[in-house]
C-alpha cells in the first residue's frame, strides 16, 4: 500500500514516498499506490510546472486511484525527462523501493529508482511552494491517502 517511509541519503534520513506493488504497464496498479502517484504528480506539476510531465497544464487525475491514460503519459514523460537520473529503463512502470537498511550515496550524481527521483523532485516542488514537508502537503491535497498511510504504519 502507499506509504511514507524513511530514506537514508548519505546518513541524513528524510521521509519519502513509496508504493507496495508495481504501478504502470503490466503492474498491479493498487488503488492506493496509483492514488499516491497521481497526487505526487499533481503536486509536482503545480509546484514546478506541468512541463515536468510533458503537459501544457498541471496534472489532474479524473478518478484518483485508477490508472488512466493521463497517468501513463505523466509517468512515461517523467521517466523520459529524467532518464539520465534513473537506474534502468522501466518505461511507464514504477517499482517500489526497499529502503530499509540501505544508504543511498551520492544521490545528486547517482542513478536512482523512479520512486526515489520522484521524492527528490517533490522536495523541490515543496520548496517552490514555500513548504518544508511535501508528505504533509500530499495529505492535504488528497485526504483519502491518510487511511492508507495510517494502515501502513500500523502494519509495519
Amino acid at each position: 500500500m502507499a506509504q511514507f517511509e524513511p530514506i537514508n541519503f548519505d546518513g541524513v534520513t528524510e521521509t519519502g514516498i513509496n508504493i507496495r506493488k508495481v504501478v504502470g504497464w503490466a503492474g498491479a496498479d493498487l488503488e492506493e499506490d496509483v492514488m499516491l502517484l497521481q497526487t505526487v504528480f499533481e503536486y509536482i506539476s503545480t509546484g514546478t510546472g506541468p512541463h515536468v510531465f510533458g503537459m501544457e497544464k498541471p496534472f489532474k487525475a479524473e478518478v484518483r486511484g485508477y490508472m488512466d491514460l493521463d497517468t501513463y503519459h505523466a509517468l512515461g514523460e517523467f521517466q523520459l525527462q529524467n532518464a539520465q537520473f534513473l537506474l534502468k529503463d522501466t518505461y511507464r512502470r514504477i517499482h517500489p523501493a526497499s529502503y530499509k537498511g540501505r544508504v543511498i550515496r551520492n544521490h545528486f550524481t547517482s542513478r536512482l529508482m523512479t520512486i526515489t527521483r520522484l521524492h527528490i523532485v517533490a522536495q523541490n516542488a515543496a520548496m517552490m511552494q514555500g513548504s518544508l514537508d511535501y508528505t504533509q502537503d500530499l495529505l492535504e491535497l488528497e485526504p483519502r491517502l491518510a487511511r492508507f498511510i495510517d494502515r501502513a504504519l500500523i502494519e509495519s
